[in-house]
């Protein structure tokens, strides 16, 4: 039997997790509105899915640059592990690295407090 090969490429990704959090926003703003009700965790998998689409808008990115710098090591991409999935991708942190200085992207005005909280 053939396989069949689903293909969704990173803006699609983007978009839906987008999504997501607008309506995860929206179920916690709504929720607020009710003094008996205190539900957190709309509010933390909107904060979870919104760093999600952080790092695949990274992605993306360095991905128009050149498919080989979304791997995590580069010196290892391979278009065969691209085209399976088979490979480690670039970290968040590294990734803005590689905007920063491959890309030459201003990510200081981007993400200065997100790499202050890291380290």
């Amino acid at each position: 039997m053939d396989e069949e090969i689903i293909e969704i490429p990173l803006l699609n990704n983007i978009s839906d997790a987008l999504s997501v959090v607008n309506c995860e926003l929206q179920s916690y703003c709504d929720l607020l509105h009710d003094e008996k009700v205190h539900y957190p965790y709309s509010l933390k998998q909107a904060i979870i899915n919104l760093s999600n689409c952080l790092e695949l808008l990274i992605k993306y990115r360095l991905l128009v640059e050149h498919w080989g710098f979304i791997f995590d090591d580069v010196n290892k991409a391979k278009a065969i592990s691209l085209d399976s999935g088979d490979f480690i991708s670039v970290s968040f942190n590294k990734g803005i690295e590689r905007l920063r200085n491959i890309c030459n992207i201003d990510t200081d005005r981007y993400f200065y407090i997100l790499e202050n909280c890291s380290s």
